[in-house]
């Protein structure tokens, strides 16, 4: 109650403001450096609407925010709708990405017990490959006693994308599957991008490089 009875001069009261001010900036910028771990954290990955929603309310905003923030950003189809008549095209690199995004979503989303990495080279043609990776525990015993369990690691690789590059954002789409596992997973997902990306892809051939039983 105490506090409340204080009295302040003009110059006090604009000096305290100041400071509460440059306080909750400090506090602003804490949850900057924490909204920035969290996305470097997750690099390449994407997030759904609800995680970015609890993570917001774990740093300290509200959904409601969240919401305004989003519908300041227009979505995918309206981003579209915006570059329709314009003829803009997008970088091989961007396309790539969006193929590794989606298809190594796709695999986690059927698999989630397994662990898979997707990996591309930059050079051209662009390779994208997609592998499972395989963890193996070895106990070796050692005058009686077992030593620490080792761990084996291996990489299986289920399918193999290359992207050749053309003038104005065309290209050509090669892919092999050394996997039953990748096209299981990925098939509808693979068939809706070469869709969405039907006005510059010119070129798409497959192999299959696996035996099916009753070959």
């Amino acid at each position: 109650m105490a506090d409340l009875e204080r009295r302040f001069t003009s110059e006090e009261l604009s000096d305290l403001i100041l400071r509460a001010d440059a306080l909750k900036g400090l506090d602003d910028e804490v949850k900057s450096h924490q909204i920035i771990e969290f996305i470097d954290s997750h690099n390449g990955d994407l997030i759904d609407l609800k995680t970015a929603y609890e993570i917001g309310e774990e740093i300290g905003i509200p959904r409601e925010y969240l919401k305004k923030a989003l519908n300041l950003y227009p979505s995918v189809g309206e981003q579209l709708s915006d570059l329709d008549g314009h003829n803009a095209y997008e970088p091989i690199d961007i396309t790539v990405q969006t193929y590794r995004q989606a298809l190594n979503k796709a695999l986690t989303d059927i698999y989630p017990f397994h662990e898979f990495k997707a990996w591309h080279d930059t050079t051209s043609p662009v390779f994208l490959k997609f592998f499972k990776i395989e963890r193996k525990f070895k106990k070796k015993v050692f005058f009686g006693r077992f030593r620490e369990p080792k761990v084996s690691v291996s990489k299986k690789r289920l399918a193999f994308l290359s992207f050749s590059e053309g003038s104005n954002g065309h290209f050509s789409l090669n892919a092999e599957f050394d996997d039953p596992l990748f096209l299981h997973a990925c098939s509808r997902t693979l068939k809706g991008l070469n869709e969405r990306y039907e006005r510059y892809l010119k070129g798409y051939s497959t192999k299959r490089n696996y035996r099916i039983s009753n070959d």
